[in-house]
């Protein structure tokens, strides 16, 4: 499936879709908005045979982006076990400051999986 966020400026969030139509979360009847979105580049193999069963690797470090306040920033992800946190760091190795609020975190296979567009100045 695809996902899809886009900024929402009087929110200063990200309104999530997927394939094509808004994602509603079944609790709240409201389309799904974060303040922070994590895209992490990662190894994801399938498993069990069927579509949709994959493996996610979560440990060690890989490339990152961050979108947030309507910006995109490149960067790097890293996990030393699984029962680390994950640290995730600008482009310069400084720990990103995210938005207060909630973050959604997208793991996909490679940056070709990832289509970014800017809304302008």
């Amino acid at each position: 499936f695809q996902a899809k966020f886009v900024y929402n400026l009087e929110g200063n969030d990200y309104l999530k879709y997927v394939a094509g139509n808004p994602h509603v979360d079944r609790e709240t009847g409201e389309q799904i908005r974060v303040k922070n979105v994590i895209v992490q580049i990662t190894d994801i193999v399938n498993v069990g045979g069927e579509p949709g069963h994959v493996a996610v690797r979560t440990t060690g470090e890989g490339q990152a982006f961050y979108f947030l306040d309507g910006k995109g920033i490149s960067g790097t992800w890293r996990r030393e076990g699984v029962d680390d946190p994950f640290a995730y760091l600008d482009q310069d190795g400084a720990p990103v400051k995210f938005n207060r609020g909630q973050i959604w975190v997208c793991f996909v296979p490679s940056e070709e999986n990832l289509a970014a567009t800017s809304l302008g100045d």
